[in-house]
């Protein structure tokens, strides 16, 4: 782009009465006279202010693309962004102002005195150097505008327009008589706090989660329950915590209502393979007669075709009548739905989030599913083996127990957690792990919401005492 200056020495109001003489048809030289200037200054001012015109209209617009142009105008009468735009003619429904500059800067010249006389071209008279300077302000205006609506640059971009077809998938069978469900039910706690004054019992397990946890089974019908262990809190029994009073004889009423909801599981669930493993807890019982008791151990009645203990989690539960199989041996108790995936109650507890379930999955060569940290955590770790890449998973599905701290030993600051896992599995190794969320009560599951329904009077009747409405 070219930068046009006007020449030292014409003023602004001069060339004003140059173009409006020139529009009135007057010669360079009748105008020259008018101005004090030979016709040919004249006629070379004209011309130049003519140039420069055009060079405006033309040249003065630049830019990087159809939808950026810079505008600007040489140094001169153009002094506001406004003259500048309106000069340029810029259609503002088209652009929009994105910056602009006003440059402004000073020129000096000698000033003059004169007294001259134009006769048939001759000129008489003098011109003297008044010993001042004039000095005159030149601004520059620039301007750099954006389109309001943007042209396609070219190739544009666009999305793609499909004619869908109908292709040949993977087919999904709604029912595959391959393919078994388990339900995984982890540290439900039972147990009691008995209120001194009032002989009231206070439980650590939730009767809204077993609530919910029963509805969606009975829904689900899962071909394998089981509970991995610490269903019995048994706090009277531990010589770990000091058994404080609170605590005297509560085991009979924890035996009669855990009997009971595993009853009920059995009766909405008559088909199922149901499984209960040994926990730390239960274990307690197994110690204590060992420890206090001695003479105690291991005995059964004379009468029974099974020779089960009579002190002993199984023979108190009647698990036999309720056709649920006994896994005992803590820690190495083990339910195994698959060669690919086993149950176990656990018993390494991590502090650190996730650090429980990657201590379990260090160790194994197997999906594992774990109870007794109370916390969802799921881990999962591939392994390459010349049959190619394999993912398994360590997972602990959280607690059933209550979380605002009434079980013995538990904080409302513990990270604990209710929740259920499902697993799909195959006779073979195959298994999808997934957790089932228990807030409040309440699961959603396939698209559905179960509620909390406790019958506490008939809990109450069971247990034959009074207890609190939990």
């Amino acid at each position: 782009m070219n930068e046009l200056t006007l020449p030292v020495g014409w003023t602004e109001e001069e060339d004003q009465i140059l173009i409006e003489g020139k529009k009135e048809g007057q010669t360079y030289k009748e105008m020259g006279e008018t101005l004090g200037r030979t016709a040919l200054s004249v006629r070379g001012r004209w011309l130049r202010l003519k140039n420069m015109e055009d060079e405006f209209s033309e040249e003065t617009f630049s830019g990087e693309d159809i939808n950026h142009m810079t505008l600007s105008f040489p140094p001169g009468r153009i002094i506001t962004l406004e003259k500048l735009l309106e000069a340029g003619k810029v259609d503002l429904d088209v652009w929009e102002v994105e910056r602009y500059i006003i440059n402004k800067w000073e020129v000096g010249r000698k000033g003059e005195t004169k007294n001259l006389v134009w006769d048939k071209g001759s000129k008489t008279g003098y011109s003297r150097d008044s010993g001042q300077i004039n000095v005159e302000p030149l601004f520059q205006v620039k301007v750099w505008l954006l389109r309001k609506v943007p042209i396609a640059i070219e190739p544009v971009v666009q999305p793609v327009i499909l004619k869908i077809k109908k292709s040949k998938t993977a087919r999904a069978r709604k029912s595959n008589p391959d393919f078994k469900t388990a339900l995984i039910i982890p540290d439900l706690q039972v147990g009691f706090e008995r209120n001194l004054e009032t002989n009231e019992l206070n439980p650590f397990h939730d009767r809204d989660f077993l609530s919910v946890t029963l509805a969606l089974a009975k829904d689900m019908q899962p071909n394998n329950i089981t509970l991995v262990g610490d269903n019995m809190d048994l706090s009277e029994w531990s010589d770990k915590f000091i058994r404080s009073p609170e605590f005297y004889f509560t085991t009979q009423p924890a035996i009669n209502e855990l009997s009971w909801w595993l009853a009920q599981f059995r009766l909405v669930c008559p088909d199922a393979e149901m499984y209960y493993i040994e926990g730390n807890h239960e274990n307690r019982m197994e110690k204590s007669i060992v420890t206090h008791m001695a003479a105690a151990y291991h005995l059964r009645p004379a009468n029974e075709k099974v020779r089960i203990p009579a002190m002993s989690i199984p023979h108190l539960l009647n698990l036999e009548a309720l056709d649920i199989k006994w896994v005992g041996g803590y820690p190495d108790g083990t339910v195994w739905l698959n060669d690919g995936v086993r149950c176990v109650h656990g018993d390494k507890a991590r502090s650190v989030a996730g650090g429980s379930a990657k201590a379990i999955l260090e160790s194994s060569e197997v999906s594992v599913v774990f109870g007794h940290i109370h916390r969802t955590e799921v881990v999962t770790r591939t392994r390459h083996t010349r049959e190619g890449a394999s993912v398994i998973m360590a997972m602990c599905p959280g607690c059933g127990c209550r979380l605002d701290g009434s079980v013995p030993g538990n904080t409302l600051s513990q990270n604990w957690s209710q929740g259920l896992a499902k697993i799909y599995y195959n006779a073979y190794t195959y298994n999808s792990m997934s957790l089932i969320d228990v807030q409040g009560g309440k699961i959603v599951h396939g698209g559905k919401l179960y509620e909390s329904n406790v019958d506490i009077k008939e809990i109450n009747r069971v247990i034959g005492q009074r207890a609190l409405t939990i």
